[in-house]
């Protein structure tokens, strides 16, 4: 369980077959966090919520998923383009 350590700046869950992410998950993961890795995961738009929570994510990839449109999707402002 990745949720207690406090300390945590990147985390990789790629290629694990990851259907959701919810911002229940989301908001469980430590601020601290400056990337997160989802990558070749089978995530879709509807499964994507709200990054808000993660105020020091800066690197997020969500290469190879089933995503189609980011408009909806909340991003913290530490997001770099």
């Amino acid at each position: 369980n990745f949720f207690n350590f406090t300390l945590l700046s990147r985390l990789d869950l790629s290629s694990n077959r990851l259907r959701t992410l919810t911002s229940a998950h989301l908001s469980k993961l430590t601020s601290s966090l400056s990337e997160l890795n989802l990558e070749k995961n089978q995530l879709g738009l509807s499964n994507l919520l709200d990054f808000s929570s993660l105020t020091q994510l800066i690197l997020l990839n969500l290469d190879g998923n089933n995503i189609t449109n980011l408009v909806t999707i909340n991003f913290p402002n530490s997001i770099m383009y």
